[in-house]
């Protein structure tokens, strides 16, 4: 399996965040700042909650970095199997 990094992610310009200084009161407290993380924060906000995201290092550079806008699926054949049925 060949590893390769999204050109978003080299070239995305995001902000640094510095650790927290200070005790924050949230009302909900999301851990992971992947797209799954980034998008309930989001809504939760836009729902009218406070929130705060905890995110060990750069968001979106773990896991997210590597699933953004690629297609997937998941069968019980491998592809090549199944586009030889075919």
């Amino acid at each position: 399996m060949r590893f390769s990094t999204p050109y978003w992610a080299s070239t995305a310009s995001l902000p640094p965040f510095s650790p927290l200084s200070h005790d924050l009161e949230v009302d909900v407290v999301v851990i992971g700042g992947g797209m799954t993380g980034l998008s309930a924060a989001y809504l939760l906000k836009r729902a009218g909650h406070r929130v705060a995201v905890l995110e060990q290092d750069r968001c979106a550079a773990a896991d997210t970095s590597c699933t953004t806008a690629q297609l997937t699926c998941v069968t019980d054949l491998p592809l090549t199997i199944l586009a030889s049925r075919f």
